[in-house]
């Protein structure tokens, strides 16, 4: 099936350090893996878009438009009904709401409108979690079309038996918690310290390994600098190295916080072994299975975080079993298998 993969996010791109850019390259390069042909699109503005994806669906016609939701975005949409072609339609978060809550902005009726008529149009939504599944159908999406499918995992890269980087060293015995990805105020990274410097005052030795983009040295200060060790960001084959040396990822996200998202992180680290904690949010604790493949703790408390770090640090087995247990639930959540449903649900609408 020959694919147009359209990502007018301005934020995201080939090369760009953050995870959003990491997950389309993923998605793309499985859809190859698994039989389609990718033609990507990054032109961010509609007035160019849309005469890129005519142009060359004369040249050689596309069976399926692919598309990375970007608010205000509606050039995919507009040609998919113009061409009579499946449009699928990715959908990582309230755009719109975010953009208002966030960032400051400030929606008029058209913004409402291009979005209702995005939705609308889709042959399939396919939202990362069930709240933004609620989002889309709210903003006039069909719910029959919607099928909600969660983030995914590189296997090729993130295992339990991946490589461990020469030159990374860090502490023996001490329990590593890891981190990866680009800093922001929504994982609440100063939780962890908290928790972490309990831990420490409890007499266990802990070192977090961040690797990513951020001003981590402010917010890990406290810790000290012998507890701490931080990477840049890297490739997903390098990085997968660094994750792979994690015996903890400890999600932090506060109570107050919308938890609409499907983090890449839990499903990269737990691929690679790590024993996931996560807060009591969304879609996390069913993600983990407190006791089978992690340990949920409630959002926002620093003291239950630092009681199950202490557990894990007492009796590594037990973390070491969950680790284990999140390695094959998270195996069986590759990019691979997400384009897989992809192609299914253009190949559905194909089918007379």
């Amino acid at each position: 099936m020959r694919v147009a993969f359209v990502n007018q996010d301005a934020g995201v791109g080939p090369g760009r350090r953050k995870g959003a850019s990491a997950h389309v390259a993923a998605l793309q390069s499985a859809l190859a893996r698994v039989g389609a042909e990718v033609v990507a699109f990054e032109l961010k503005q509609d007035a160019e878009l849309e005469p890129a994806l005519t142009a060359a669906h004369a040249r050689r016609p596309f069976e399926c438009v692919y598309e990375r939701y970007a608010l205000g975005a509606c050039a995919a949409s507009r040609f998919a009904r113009r061409s009579d072609l499946p449009h699928v339609l990715e959908v990582n978060a309230p755009l719109l709401e975010e953009a208002c809550e966030q960032r400051g902005y400030r929606a008029s009726d058209e913004d409402f409108e291009r979005e209702r008529e995005v939705f609308g149009a889709a042959t399939w939504l396919l939202p990362v979690s069930r709240a933004v599944s609620e989002y889309v159908v709210e903003r006039g999406g069909d719910a029959t079309r919607v099928r909600v499918t969660p983030n995914a995992v590189d296997t090729r890269w993130f295992r339990p038996d991946a490589p461990r980087p020469a030159d990374l060293r860090l502490p023996a015995g001490a329990l590593v918690v890891g981190f990866h990805g680009r800093l922001r105020p929504w994982h609440n990274l100063e939780l962890l310290v908290k928790a972490l410097e309990r831990v420490v005052a409890r007499g266990r030795e802990v070192h977090l390994l961040a690797v990513g983009e951020g001003d981590f040295a402010s917010v890990l200060a406290p810790l000290g600098a012998q507890r701490w060790t931080q990477r840049a960001w890297m490739g997903a084959e390098q990085l997968a190295q660094h994750v792979a040396c994690f015996d903890v990822l400890a999600l932090t996200y506060a109570a107050e916080r919308k938890c609409y998202f499907s983090p890449l992180k839990l499903f990269e680290a737990m691929a690679c072994g790590a024993a996931p904690i996560v807060p009591a949010l969304g879609e996390l604790p069913e993600l983990v299975e407190h006791g089978a493949c992690g340990a949920v703790v409630p959002a926002g408390d620093a003291q239950a975080l630092s009681e199950q770090l202490l557990r894990w640090c007492d009796d590594r087995g037990a973390m070491r079993r969950i680790g284990v247990a999140a390695a094959c639930k998270a195996a069986q959540r590759s990019w691979d298998e997400v384009a897989r449903e992809v192609l299914a649900c253009a190949q559905a609408a194909r089918t007379p």
